[in-house]
């Protein structure tokens, strides 16, 4: 259910409503309605709130989807502890709505938004003015390097989960390759070294992801990519994101690393780049076989209009 104000919100919520239908992003599968329970909707409130004390008294911008999680629980902290909070329809640069010397203290970006709000001084300036800034819903696939890591240092962080775990499950600093899982957030890697989540927002039982992960410490990990944008080429396997990680550092514009069909090796890696753009080939293999080895060659370039998912930011992978 879509909430346009905070005010239709809060009648359902002082209802005493204690399920809440909202849409999943396909993290851990095909993407689908589920119902939120008013009771987890809490507990995860409470692992924000020990996670970060004063998110309970920040005036709150709330300018994604409220019929996504990251939208939805916005609205949920701000109503259990009773603090104000302001929707915007969603958009590409959502500080271009609010005014320069705004009083909002916190707010949710998906890394899109985040792209575009770099690319404009005033939107930075805005930016600045928040507490506590969290970005979530995909990884950014092309350099953000306009981003200055010391000024949002203590106040931006990327946050990893999905609709099944009532929002985020671990974070990280912006300046950090690892996540830490928030405290009463169990976690472990099964046989195809995929995440998995147990605590009690789960139920106490084990949630099955598709992110392949690495871990760095019992409870801090790195996520190396999606199960399903595994390339088996010849008999050899890549992982999609860990290509483009490499390929990032290259190239300053959205693409994404996917597969196509070849008849002699099954599958061939395969780079979706914009129309139009230059790339020189032959420099990103011999950075790519540096990384990887000499089988991890770009043997097909498909360019295309590269499409952002515009309520999770992730791009839309043809492949």
């Amino acid at each position: 259910m879509v909430f346009k104000d905070f005010y239709s919100f809060m009648l359902l919520w002082q209802n005493q409503s204690f399920n809440f239908e909202i849409s999943t992003s396909g993290s851990t599968g095909i993407a689908k309605t589920i119902k939120l329970d008013r009771k987890k909707i809490a507990i995860s409130a409470q692992q924000s709130r020990k996670t970060f004390p004063n998110i309970s008294t920040y005036k709150t911008l709330c300018c994604l989807p409220t019929d996504r999680i990251g939208g939805f629980m916005q609205l949920s902290r701000a109503a259990l502890w009773q603090v104000d909070c302001d929707i915007i329809k969603p958009s590409a640069n959502p500080m271009k709505a609010i005014a320069i010397h705004h009083d909002y203290k916190n707010c949710s970006l998906s890394p899109n938004q985040l792209v575009n709000i770099f690319k404009d001084d005033e939107s930075v300036k805005k930016l600045l003015r928040f507490e506590l800034i969290l970005i979530g819903g995909a990884a950014v696939t092309f350099k953000i390097s306009t981003i200055n890591k010391r000024l949002f240092k203590e106040r931006m962080y990327f946050t990893f989960g999905m609709t099944e775990t009532y929002s985020h499950i671990a974070i990280k600093k912006i300046e950090e390759e690892i996540f830490e899982a928030l405290e009463g957030i169990e976690i472990q890697k099964n046989p195809n070294n995929c995440l998995e989540i147990r605590g009690d927002i789960t139920e106490n039982t084990w949630l099955k992801t598709n992110d392949i992960i690495e871990f760095i410490a019992p409870n801090k990990f790195m996520v190396l990519g999606r199960l399903d944008n595994i390339i088996n080429s010849g008999g050899i396997k890549f992982n999609a994101e860990s290509l483009e990680k490499i390929i990032t550092t290259q190239i300053n514009c959205p693409f994404y690393i996917g597969k196509t069909h070849d008849e002699n090796l099954g599958e061939i890696i395969t780079l979706f780049i914009n129309k139009n753009t230059a790339i020189n080939l032959t420099n990103l293999n011999i950075i790519l076989e540096q990384s990887f080895g000499k089988f991890a060659k770009i043997k097909r370039v498909i360019e295309t209009a590269i499409n952002f998912n515009p309520f999770t930011g992730k791009i839309t992978r043809m492949s």
